[in-house]
């Protein structure tokens, strides 16, 4: 029982949380149940993340307080802001909640291990987060260098009056405004920065590994299901066993919907407009091949991480659809009781993952999504033309 656990929250947990010391607020993520999780006030992880959250919303309060917003991509640095504070706040919640999470997926272990484990879970977990994550890095090492090469060629015989450039009129204009000029408060202010940066990539992850494993679990379901089917196997109770887990499943996707939804809105809302921001800055002259690479690197993260959610998130429905249709196609000397209540459970309750049930995350919203981009931009473009004729 305890193997099966540790097993669970080692590859749920653990391998997809690459910062859980600094935006993860749980203890015991390691240990052989979910009785070992613990959230607390007063322990250090929830001290660290309370005190980047206070960073975080001081630093959008000097950003509202000294920046005129007058254009459309003078927001892009506010909603940064505004998404670090507000995902910050719902990962501590999550936080809370995260060892009755933990308990209703120990017991979905605990029912399905029968069905064994996939050997490539793991890598398929590692290879969504280093594609992410290293782009991000990429994308943010492009920006940052370019910032600090501008400010040592205005201070080229002083590292000191270079970084001071850096930190006070490029990087930091709206904190040293209110605040006296010091290194470490600036460096303080960096790390909250490169924080922002990741956490707003990790909240894809999050839902793009929640997805992977309930999706394997859900095939799993799918592949003993076809097997019965084909056998004609004509036992009650055997049907009434995988009815039985997939329910369990149900119920677990239930309660991913009801933690997650806020985080599933605030991904899509936020993503939606960075694709707008950088596909709206890309028609505009740039300014140098440093400044193209980073506005076409940042688009192409953005495009991977709205698709991956989209596909890996809708692979929970598109399976859904693929057991409802083997069990509509159970052989007459099959069919019975225990099938006809399966079949009636999944008409009567759709598996997807959702926004708080405005949208379902479907492959099919894909080209939803795409769909409104394109409609959007053009309205951007009509509404900010003047952005355009006043860029030298």
């Amino acid at each position: 029982m305890h193997a099966y656990s540790r097993t669970f929250q080692i590859r749920l947990v653990g391998n997809m949380l690459p910062s859980k010391c600094v935006i993860w607020t749980i203890s015991g993520i390691t240990a052989r149940s979910y009785k070992g999780l613990n959230f607390n006030w007063r322990s250090i992880r929830t001290f660290l993340s309370v005190f980047l959250l206070i960073g975080y919303l001081f630093q959008l309060g000097c950003f509202c307080a000294h920046m005129r917003i007058n254009k459309l991509l003078t927001l892009n640095p506010l909603m940064f802001h505004l998404e670090s504070v507000l995902l910050s706040a719902l990962f501590i919640y999550l936080a809370t909640q995260w060892r009755t999470f933990s308990k209703q997926w120990f017991f979905v272990e605990l029912s399905m291990k029968r069905y064994g484990l996939e050997s490539n879970m793991k890598r398929k977990i590692s290879i969504v987060m280093l594609l992410i994550l290293g782009l991000t890095f990429v994308e943010h090492a492009l920006v940052t260098s370019q910032s600090i090469l501008l400010s040592m060629q205005k201070h080229p015989n002083s590292t000191y009056e270079a970084l001071q450039e850096y930190f006070v009129h490029v990087e930091f204009v709206e904190i040293f405004y209110y605040l006296p000029y010091s290194a470490g408060v600036g460096v303080f202010f960096k790390i909250l920065i490169v924080q922002k940066t990741f956490m707003w990539s990790f909240v894809d992850i999050f839902i793009i590994v929640l997805s992977i494993y309930l999706n394997f679990r859900l095939q799993q379901i799918s592949h003993k299901l076809m097997h019965m089917s084909r056998s004609k196997v004509i036992n009650e109770h055997s049907w009434s066993a995988i009815r039985e887990d997939y329910v369990k499943l149900s119920r677990c996707c239930e309660l991913m919907n009801s933690q997650l939804c806020w985080l599933i809105i605030l991904t899509f809302f936020f993503n939606l407009y960075h694709i707008l921001a950088q596909l709206f800055s890309s028609l505009r002259p740039l300014d140098n091949s440093f400044h193209k690479t980073y506005v076409w690197l940042s688009f192409l993260l953005l495009i991977i991480r709205v698709t991956s959610v989209c596909f890996f998130g809708g692979s929970i429905y598109d399976e859904h659809e693929h057991i409802m249709f083997i069990l509509s196609t159970v052989p007459t000397a099959s069919y019975n009781i225990e099938v006809e209540r399966f079949l009636i459970h999944l008409n009567s309750a759709e598996m997807a993952l959702t926004g708080k049930n405005f949208f379902k995350i479907t492959r099919g919203l894909i080209l939803k999504v795409t769909s409104a981009i394109v409609t959007y931009e053009l309205v951007l473009i009509q509404f900010n033309q003047q952005e355009f004729k006043t860029v030298k």
